[in-house]
């Protein structure tokens, strides 16, 4: 008997262990709170009730006040408005089935590491969102901010010249906040949440630093226009003023008549003498051609580039032969081309009878060049006979003498060498002899 007693008393110690452990195990499986080391959007909701854990999380994690900063001042929306919720109820629910999701086994060996052997179970916080809103809330705020940019700019008034210095654009990027919101979101878990504006820049096409370059005048050139009666010289002054203050950049191309549009009636233009079939008569826009003359010369004193020019049907009298420049309603036209590498501004000016075309530009780069031009060759008018039946059979009377026609060549003189600018041809006037057929 002595030797079973002992026996006796581990068998009673094992099944009270056992007992023990089993109601200890379902003690632990049975609770109504949710396990050790279980957390909630990085809080710790051990011990808790549903309820408990989700008036915790609900106190702790909401969403606020999205605020956007630009120098120091704040557009701000409410997140809850715009349709962001965390989705706590989810969150508590995966929170208190720990250790109850799995068998029954499973569930003991996880409640006993949470419990007793540190492990730790982390519930990422869902949200419910409409980042449409706040890409709305942003374009509401960009329409504020947004701007385009302000090319630089250049004026010049007698010789003075100003430069103003442009600005940037900028617009707000909306995806870049919308991005930022999420990752602040997700990782910072604030309730409020603040965001430096971010923007996306545009440079001016036209810098301070590229008209810096214009430093005075390169070339000018004038004409005479007293003598011209009242319309001629309305015309003359309307047309400088539709071509004056232009800013040609590098390789930049110029058309006369674009730049002074059309030349009609409701343009504006009046009628005046101009060259029709050889002959002058009143046409719109008459003196126009002067314009264009003045500034032909001025653009080859500065040796710029022509790339179309033609001559009048008769040498004109306000220039040196061979230098002058017609243009027409749609031709013939007058072209030129900025062949320097810094920008080039032309003024042209009509005051007192007296039309000025100036080309500013670097003048320590221009070209200095000299221009000649020269008669090569008289044309000797033909004779036209007309009959006249009011005069007597036989009869001879001369009705115009004509008028000599020339050529001419215009040139330059750069680095010591003779370059051809053009050669032009004038037509000559015909004799008109009337004869009698009575």
């Amino acid at each position: 008997m002595k030797n079973k007693k002992p026996l006796l008393i581990i068998a009673i110690s094992f099944i009270i262990i056992i007992i023990s452990l089993i109601i200890f195990i379902f003690s632990l499986v049975n609770k109504d709170t949710i396990y050790e080391n279980v957390y909630i959007n990085k809080i710790n909701v051990q011990g808790m009730t549903k309820s408990e854990a989700y008036d915790t999380i609900s106190k702790n994690c909401e969403f606020g006040t999205l605020s956007l900063i630009y120098n120091n001042k704040k557009w701000q929306t409410d997140l809850k408005d715009a349709g962001f919720n965390y989705k706590v109820q989810d969150a508590v629910d995966k929170a208190i089935a720990i250790g109850r999701n799995q068998d029954t086994f499973q569930n003991i060996l996880k409640i006993i590491n949470l419990s007793y052997f540190g492990d730790k179970e982390y519930i990422d916080l869902d949200y419910t969102h409409n980042y449409k809103k706040i890409e709305e809330f942003c374009n509401k705020v960009g329409k504020e901010l947004n701007s385009d940019p302000i090319e630089a700019s250049i004026s010049i008034e007698n010789d003075k010249i100003t430069i103003t210095a442009g600005r940037d654009g900028k617009k707000l990027i909306a995806s870049k906040i919308i991005n930022e919101l999420k990752e602040k979101i997700e990782n910072d878990k604030e309730k409020d949440i603040d965001i430096k504006i971010p923007f996306d820049t545009k440079s001016p096409k036209l810098k301070y630093k590229e008209l810096s370059q214009i430093n005075g005048v390169i070339s000018s050139f004038q004409t005479d226009y007293r003598t011209s009666g009242r319309s001629r010289a309305w015309n003359v002054e309307l047309s400088a003023s539709k071509i004056d203050n232009q800013l040609l950049m590098p390789g930049e191309e110029v058309s006369f008549l674009q730049k002074i549009g059309k030349i009609t009636y409701s343009a504006g233009f009046r009628p005046a003498p101009v060259i029709v079939n050889n002959e002058y008569k009143n046409g719109i826009g008459g003196g126009v051609c002067q314009v264009s003359t003045t500034l032909y010369n001025a653009l080859l004193e500065g040796n710029v580039e022509i790339k179309e020019r033609s001559n009048h049907t008769f040498p004109a009298k306000y220039v040196p032969i061979g230098r002058d420049a017609t243009v027409g309603d749609t031709s013939p036209d007058l072209k030129y081309k900025n062949n320097y590498p810094f920008p080039i501004f032309i003024k042209t000016y009509a005051q007192n009878g007296i039309l000025t075309a100036k080309v500013y530009g670097d003048t320590t780069k221009a070209k200095k060049v000299q221009i000649y031009s020269e008669r090569t060759s008289y044309i000797y008018p033909y004779t036209i006979y007309k009959k006249d039946s009011s005069l007597p059979k036989g009869t001879q009377i001369v009705e115009s003498y004509g008028q000599l026609g020339q050529t001419s060549v215009t040139y330059k003189m750069e680095d010591g060498k003779k370059i051809i600018i053009s050669k032009d041809r004038y037509s000559a006037k015909p004799k008109i002899i009337r004869v009698g057929t009575k």
